[in-house]
């Protein structure tokens, strides 16, 4: 890896940090001016990667604030920034807590507490870490697999997967209409939940959008590992005394419940509806699971690198290759095809728990190279590695995700 990358990396988080008054890193400024949970974990481990010590514990400080007496903690923290591209509206409020959404973002802060790696500040929020963890056993753990209420909360938006019916039937020449569509539903889910004053157990019950996604579900047992070396470097763990348990269960079901023998893949479950059976992007995830069968890893693995399917030139797309909506350049809605660091840090790590090696260096060369050429941006064509929505969001944050790769895939610098 270059130097120069490196140094380009810590400017964009410092630019973001600046933009922001100094309180936080931004994804990036002006289009996504709050603060994101996954986000911020994930600059949490990237400022450490490069030395930014004290904006990496700041991430963490500043999340923390905005966390409730059940654990919980926002995709979203507005910072008083609230209407910024039409993207938030007053039915995310909470209540007594305007100040996020009502949404729970994807559970990466233990990975990212394990990133700063130090015990002292590690024991200053150790019960703040695992009251996050346990809200979700005790609030989204219907039938022990986590459960998502958008499709925001995954962190993938638009993903085909959790597409409502009427925009999975829609005639080609109207695809242009998907984003609108899609964001019209998301506006039905806000309404619906509204009023029921955002209670968990309703919201669940309803079956209005309850799916069990295999990534969420996946992310957060990868959490509960970290949290469980956290818990055992501050020795701290009579706070979690049934973790072990906890990620035993959790491991168990996600095999017996999603795992598609005929298809070779782990699906998405709609409650009330069935499996969603399809290949995604989150039927990767399961390469987390330290335990996971052989053949099942196996199965994995030749997902990565079919070529039809998630083996392109800057691997790996957000869509397979051979999904009917599939489109390597496309922006609106997201997730549909490019290709995001994020993931590629999931699915190394994942890789290299199991011996996968070789295809791990060679996800992360391609996407090293890739960033140095095109710049830190949201996302980028699978393809050609062309970077995507330029001119729109620049100076992407989770993007610098990229200077932690070479050491994740035992890549020599």
């Amino acid at each position: 890896m270059k130097k120069e990358l490196k140094e380009k990396a810590r400017d964009v988080l410092r630019k973001n940090y600046e933009a922001t008054g100094r309180k936080y890193i931004c994804p990036a400024w002006p289009h996504y001016k709050q603060q994101w949970l996954w986000d911020s974990s994930f600059h949490t481990i990237a400022a450490m990667e490069l030395g930014l010590v004290d904006l990496a514990k700041n991430e963490i400080e500043q999340l923390f604030k905005s966390q409730t007496s059940k654990g919980f903690i926002p995709h979203q923290i507005y910072h008083g920034y609230f209407n910024v591209g039409d993207k938030e509206r007053p039915l995310y409020r909470r209540g007594k807590e305007p100040d996020g959404s009502s949404l729970v973002g994807e559970p990466v802060l233990a990975q990212a507490m394990e990133a700063i790696g130090d015990n002292e500040f590690t024991k200053k929020y150790i019960k703040n870490l695992v009251e996050f963890y346990q809200y979700f056993s005790s609030y989204r753990d219907a039938e022990n697999i986590i459960s998502i209420i958008t499709p925001t909360e995954s962190g993938r938006d638009s993903a085909p997967e959790f597409d409502p019916w009427f925009v999975r039937i829609l005639p080609k020449q109207f695809k242009v209409l998907d984003y609108t569509i899609l964001r019209t539903y998301l506006y039905y889910l806000e309404i619906r939940y509204f009023f029921m004053h955002w209670d968990e157990k309703k919201v669940l019950k309803s079956k209005i959008f309850n799916i069990k996604d295999v990534a969420t579900h996946c992310i957060w047992i990868d959490g509960l590992y970290s949290l469980r070396r956290l818990l055992k470097a501050t020795g701290s763990e009579n706070l979690f005394s049934d973790i072990d348990n906890i990620i035993k269960q959790a491991r168990d079901v996600l095999i017996e419940k999603t795992w598609d023998e005929k298809t070779r893949t782990f699906c998405p479950i709609w409650v009330g509806k069935g499996r969603i059976k399809q290949l995604t992007l989150g039927g990767l995830f399961p390469l987390l699971i330290e335990d996971l069968p052989q053949d099942m890893i196996d199965a994995i693995v030749y997902h990565i690198k079919n070529k039809n399917e998630f083996w392109t030139q800057y691997p790996i797309p957000s869509v397979p290759i051979n999904h009917k909506e599939f489109d390597p350049s496309r922006s609106r809605p997201i997730w549909r095809g490019p290709t995001w660091v994020n993931a590629n840090w999931f699915l190394i790590r994942g890789l290299m728990r199991h011996g996968h090696k070789e295809t791990a260096q060679h996800i992360a060369r391609q996407t090293i190279k890739m960033i140095e050429r095109e710049g830190f941006n949201e996302f980028y064509n699978p393809f050609t590695g062309v970077r995507l929505r330029e001119g729109v969001v620049q100076d992407f944050g989770w993007t610098t995700l990229v200077v932690t790769l070479e050491k994740a895939a035992g890549l020599s610098p």
